[in-house]
């Protein structure tokens, strides 16, 4: 009987294999069941992480306050601090969100070696922002379903709503529980805590554990507000006058963005997205104006773009508390609020508003001079400019030869930024963050403003090769470094598939107040929601054809779950 040798030894085809396997994630593209997988456990993530009445007491950070309640294990401040930071024994939330941090005095709490102390938030910015990406993905059958989108944006929206005041849309919810009517508020922050050290600061502005903690810079800039604030006769709000803001042209336009997509996917009546309400951006305008934030020099004079508060700014400061009090009395022009107006207004076939043209022409100059890095006040997470006014160019659809040049300049800016040095460095495809010095995040949100530009631009920017290899990078990265983690609660979506994975990534600064030394938003939910975004529009060829949110085949979770088992 004759008798064969193997060519090579098994052992070698073995190694082979296993390697292969191992490091599968880091081919640069990475293979599309790599992908889906990775999609499919960031998916995961968040309906995990979604915050819900479930049985029993959980973890705040993904059971309501409401019902039973929940458990309080998300605060992290010091035991001992000369930080006059409150803590809070309980923690309200909101189901339907995602849970958000604010993270108090980041740039002081290194210096003095201390722990980051964080509270717990309820923004209608955050959750907008993680529903968004939900929208790339089909309605499923109800009696089959693996992850449940629909349910998600169900809740997601009933959130939303809940941050209705007036005729507008707020940052924070109204609060009903408030000795003062009609106010919003954050759930978390101690307000008799916040006054006291307010009043023993005013008691002695030069003692020097303030210098220590807020530092010069911000002392500088808010200490003539806080005295304002907290000494004037017509405060009748006392210290909930500096929470107690008006609603803004952000959440409004991100909120009926978000009503628009699910009102069109639900095929639901029109007066579902409350356009009128929208509208109310050309109300607030930057002309013929007689006050000057001067931190926002950027737009010039009389630019015409939208302004950041829904109030008149040369109203008497603390009259009509219902409507909120402007911070530090002077309105505003932020680069991504401007672009967040224009996706809405887009999206919403509302085109003709008074102020569109104007902001488009601005955000277009920004682009063209270079300084769109300054030119957001409350992101200062770089890689959200080119984020939200891509989004709105390629998803809002808006049509400006200006525009579509100025996207030839940004594609060119970030390819120069984008690190392609080495393929073997953890650095490898990241974006530039500014101020955020996280991976993931940036690199997201850089990733989602490559792909929305497209291979179009590239083509006319002379770039497609380098384009190409960018956008391959970035995909490779956020598929690199997905961290797998356990199911948080056991009781989410029993329909969920046991065998698909779980998928995180690092949380990065997403937003802050125009002092963004004092307090920053961070959110994980949020980060795994753009690396969504980002692998789905891979996954959809944005980059390759001109498909839009509303236009373009969706992903189907039967589908990419099919996929993965077999």
């Amino acid at each position: 009987m004759r008798s064969y040798r193997p060519l090579f030894p098994v052992s070698l085809l073995l190694m082979f294999l296993l390697a292969a396997c191992r490091e599968s994630t880091d081919l640069i593209p990475p293979p599309q069941e790599k992908i889906d997988e990775t999609i499919l456990g960031a998916l995961r993530y968040l309906d995990d992480m979604q915050i819900r009445d479930r049985a029993g007491k959980n973890s705040c950070l993904n059971d309501t306050s409401e019902g039973e309640g929940c458990i309080n294990d998300t605060q992290t401040l010091p035991g001992v601090s000369p930080l006059p930071i409150p803590n809070t024994p309980t923690v309200q939330n909101r189901e339907g969100e995602w849970a958000s941090f604010i993270y108090h005095l980041p740039g002081s709490v290194g210096k003095l070696g201390l722990s980051r102390p964080r509270t717990q938030d309820s923004a209608l910015i955050v959750s907008a922002f993680i529903t968004y990406p939900l929208f790339l993905f089909s309605k499923e059958d109800e009696e089959n379903r693996d992850l449940p989108i629909d349910t998600m944006l169900d809740l997601s929206i009933r959130n939303l709503k809940g941050f209705r005041r007036g005729k507008g849309y707020n940052f924070w919810p109204q609060r009903e529980d408030l000795p003062i009517p009609q106010i919003v508020s954050p759930y978390n922050i101690d307000m008799p805590a916040v006054d006291r050290m307010l009043q023993q600061y005013l008691g002695n502005p030069d003692d020097p554990l303030y210098k220590t903690l807020f530092g010069e810079k911000i002392i500088a800039q808010l200490h003539g507000w806080i005295v304002r604030c907290m000494q004037s006769p017509r405060n009748r709000e006392g210290v909930y006058a500096l929470f107690n803001i008006p609603n803004d042209a952000d959440d409004l336009s991100m909120a009926t963005a978000i009503f628009g997509l699910y009102a069109k996917r639900n095929d639901l009546e029109n007066t579902f997205v409350e356009t009128d309400i929208l509208t109310n951006v050309s109300l607030f305008l930057d002309t013929n104006r007689t006050k000057e934030d001067g931190r926002d020099s950027f737009k010039g004079k009389n630019s015409g773009a939208f302004l950041t508060w829904q109030k008149d700014e040369n109203e008497p400061i603390f009259d009509h508390p219902e409507s909120g009090v402007i911070p530090l009395a002077v309105n505003n022009v932020d680069a991504v609020v401007n672009a967040n107006v224009l996706f809405s207004l887009a999206l919403n076939n509302l085109t003709q508003t008074k102020g569109f043209r104007e902001s488009v022409t601005l955000l277009a100059n920004l682009i063209e001079s270079g300084a769109w890095p300054k030119a957001a006040l409350y992101y200062p997470q770089r890689m959200m400019f080119p984020y939200a006014v891509t989004r709105a160019w390629r998803d809002g659809g808006i049509h400006s030869p200006g525009m579509r040049i100025a996207m030839r300049r940004l594609m060119t800016d970030l390819l120069q930024e984008q690190k392609l040095d080495d393929p073997t460095k953890p650095h490898y495809g990241r974006f530039d963050g500014g101020i955020d010095r996280s991976r993931d995040l940036p690199t997201a949100l850089g990733c989602i403003a490559l792909l929305n530009m497209g291979e179009a631009i590239a083509s006319e920017a002379n770039l497609l090769k380098r384009y190409r290899q960018g956008i391959d990078a970035c995909i490779a990265s956020l598929v690199r470094f997905r961290e797998p983690v356990a199911r948080h609660d056991r009781q989410t979506s029993d329909t969920t598939d046991a065998s698909l994975p779980i998928y995180r990534w690092q949380e990065g600064i997403f937003f802050s107040p125009s002092v963004s030394e004092l307090v920053q938003w961070h959110s994980r939910p949020l980060t795994a929601a753009m690396v969504v975004e980002a692998l789905a529009k891979y996954r959809l060829n944005y980059h390759k054809n001109e498909s839009t949110i509303l236009q373009t085949p969706k992903l189907s979770i039967q589908m990419l779950v099919k996929e993965h088992k077999r």
